[in-house]
C-alpha cells in the first residue's frame, strides 16, 4: 500500500515513516495500556483499543475510496 500511495522518489520516506509509526506504537501502546490498567481499571485498555480500531477502520474506509 505504501508503494502504491507514494511517488517513486518519496518511497523511502514513506517506508521510514511507516516503520517509525509501528515502532512507536509497539513502545508507547503497552506503556499506556499498563498505566490505564493500574490507574483506571482492568477493562479500560480493551475499550480504548476497540475505539481506536473502529476509528482507524472508518478512517481507512474513507481514505482509500
Amino acid at each position: 500500500m505504501i508503494a502504491d500511495l507514494t511517488k517513486r522518489e518519496k518511497r523511502g520516506t514513506g517506508y521510514g515513516l511507516y516503520d517509525l509509526a509501528g515502532n512507536l506504537g509497539f513502545t508507547i501502546g503497552p506503556l499506556l495500556g499498563g498505566m490505564l490498567y493500574d490507574s483506571i481499571g482492568q477493562e479500560t485498555p480493551f475499550y480504548l483499543n476497540g475505539i481506536v480500531l473502529i476509528a482507524s477502520a472508518v478512517w481507512f474506509f474513507f481514505f482509500l475510496r
